[in-house]
């Protein structure tokens, strides 16, 4: 089944205050052939200001053609970051995401010991502050209070990571508001909490990103190779923040939502940087395969039936 939509918390459970008034919620992408499959969690980003709607549905429905059952995760967000910051609620609705799917691992036909998350820029932020902090993430709910919400394996693109001198501005003010303290800033600066406990992580940036700053992956790239973290550090050359999966659809789909959002030098640049940038869910793939021991990936046929009346939007 895909497209269906399933809140992760229920109304009494939820206390955050926000102008968006919708629950955190998944949208999942499920294969219904009765395999069990590796589950990935796609988290966009949007300097947790908004989701990203160009790094959930596309994301997802790469992993889905590979083989994973895949969600997609819209986590609580701070739009104009005046009202109360987020503090912990969006890193308590991804430790609530991992553990509701393993808990209905065998409903959902999930390996509950295959499960990864895939952030990008501040979802990236949010899926290494679990890789680290899975431990302090404290559960209420009686059924799920002793499920783990650690990842199996990391995908990090562009990813904020640190609230130092290489940090993305807004999502630090959209987490932690204007009246920050230092010990606030160090829990969340992912790079200074890395151990060997941490799940694998594969990690990419591009160097000519002047969004959220390829220094941020250099960083954690260097923690996980003093804690003895297996990792993957993929950096290219070119390409803008935001290139999500780095395909002709993408960039098709973005000059329609933001026709303004490039001049004509930088549209031309950033499809030329396509090809390149866009071998990362290919190194990707593989990474995952190994570290998570997938003995057969199971690849979607384009002519796949459930694939392609999905595509034609008559999927229910």
């Amino acid at each position: 089944m895909i497209g269906k939509r399933t809140a992760i918390w229920k109304r009494e459970e939820y206390s955050y205050e926000s102008e968006e008034r919708d629950i955190p919620y998944v949208i999942s992408y499920m294969h219904e052939d009765g395999q069990i499959r590796p589950a990935m969690i796609v988290v966009p980003g949007g300097a947790y200001r908004q989701v990203s709607s160009s790094e959930g549905d596309i994301v997802a429905r790469t992993f889905y053609r590979a083989g994973y059952n895949a969600l997609v995760l819209t986590y609580s967000v701070n739009p104009t970051s005046e009202g109360e910051p987020l503090h912990l609620q969006p890193l308590r609705d991804l430790a609530r995401t991992v553990r509701l799917v393993r808990y209905y691992a065998k409903q959902c036909r999930i390996d509950p010991e295959k499960v990864a998350v895939c952030g990008f820029s501040a979802g990236g932020h949010l899926c290494g502050s679990l890789g680290v902090h899975f431990q302090d993430i404290k559960e209420e709910n009686s059924l799920l209070k002793e499920v783990s919400c650690r990842p199996d394996a990391m995908i990090l693109g562009y990813p904020v990571i640190t609230s130092g001198k290489y940090r993305n501005e807004d999502s630090f003010l959209a987490l932690l508001g204007e009246d920050s303290d230092e010990e606030e800033r160090e829990y969340l600066s992912v790079e200074k909490h890395v151990t060997e406990e941490m799940p694998p992580c594969f990690l990419w940036h591009t160097l000519e990103d002047k969004t959220v700053s390829a220094e941020n992956g250099y960083l954690f790239a260097e923690a996980c190779r003093k804690a003895g973290v297996p990792y993957a550090h993929h950096v290219f050359a070119e390409g803008a923040h935001g290139m999500s999966v780095a395909t002709e659809e993408w960039f098709e789909q973005k000059l329609k939502e933001r026709p303004d959002k490039w001049t004509e030098e930088e549209q031309a640049h950033i499809y030329g940087a396509l090809d390149e940038v866009g071998m990362w869910t290919g190194l990707a793939k593989r990474w995952l395969k190994r570290t998570l021991c997938i003995k057969e990936r199971q690849e979607i046929d384009s002519e796949d039936f459930i694939y392609q009346t999905w595509r034609s939007g008559l999927h229910k």
